[in-house]
């Protein structure tokens, strides 16, 4: 059975910020393309939780390639998965915080 996707504020936002970027450079076709990319992973995860890479076992935080310039970050927890953040890619990870 697939598991709830809860959206934390940061993520809502950054995956706006996201959809923002792509259409300052691109169309809303590309726009369109990323929602849908994302909507199919977000599926999959919630069907398949810990199918994508562990990068802070002591906290559950996973982080999923959605595109090669986007990926997004969340944690399994009590039965739910909750999105931390969406991240560009082609950003230092220095810069990146997440809940510990």
């Amino acid at each position: 059975m697939p598991l709830e996707i809860i959206w934390s504020a940061k993520a809502k936002s950054t995956y706006f910020k996201v959809l923002d970027q792509i259409l300052k450079k691109w169309t809303l076709k590309e726009v369109q393309k990323f929602d849908s990319e994302t909507n199919k992973h977000l599926a999959l995860i919630s069907s398949f939780p810990e199918m994508c890479s562990l990068i802070k076992r002591k906290s559950n935080i996973y982080r999923c390639v959605i595109t090669s310039q986007t990926s997004v970050y969340y944690k399994i927890r009590n039965n739910k998965i909750y999105l931390i953040t969406f991240w560009d890619n082609r950003q230092s990870s220095s810069k990146l915080r997440l809940i510990k």
